[in-house]
């Protein structure tokens, strides 16, 4: 607005000394280039239109203070519009954000259960493998333990057998003539 108000008081004061000088004088024409025609006041007007639409347009964006211009209501309501419309974005892309954001924590705590889950699985199954080599372990030791009890046992009845069969030889044999 302040460089739309400027640039018309440059133009007023530029087409008055202008129109205050001799027709014969001649004015120099304003080129961007050589190879362009001179700039038309109009499309500096349209110009200046389209710089300030622009500007206003933007969302979300406050209007730049006029100096004593007021604006109309309608340009108030549009603004508060578009400020509340960018707001919503704002707003709706923050819970976007967030709900993703959750999701992916949520994700993180899923899979950190399910590997602890696995680990402890992991870890009951081992010490049931420790407990069964364990189990097997004392069964073979008692196993051992019976074997050479009924070694040592079947060695007594063959001894006792033997003493039996001597005995019984001897007995046999009579009275030995030592004893005589």
């Amino acid at each position: 607005m302040r460089f739309t108000v400027a640039f018309a008081t440059f133009v007023a004061v530029t087409s008055t000394v202008g129109l205050a000088a001799p027709l014969n004088v001649p004015v120099p024409r304003i080129y961007a280039r050589d190879d362009f025609s001179p700039l038309i006041l109009r499309d500096v007007f349209e110009s200046m239109i389209g710089l300030e639409k622009r500007v206003e347009l933007k969302p979300g964006r406050t209007p730049l203070p006029s100096s004593g211009i007021s604006r109309r209501p309608a340009d108030v309501a549009a603004a508060k519009k578009a400020a509340d419309a960018a707001a919503k974005a704002r707003a709706d892309t923050e819970k976007k954000e967030a709900a993703k954001a959750e999701k992916a924590a949520q994700k993180q705590a899923d899979q950190e259960k399910k590997e602890a889950e696995k680990a402890d699985k992991a870890a009951k199954k081992q010490a049931d493998q420790a407990n069964r080599a364990a189990t097997k372990a004392e069964k073979a030791e008692k196993l051992q333990a019976a074997k050479g009890r009924r070694k040592e046992a079947s060695a007594r009845v063959a001894a006792t057998k033997a003493a039996w069969k001597e005995a019984a030889k001897a007995a046999a044999q009579g009275p030995s003539s030592s004893t005589n």
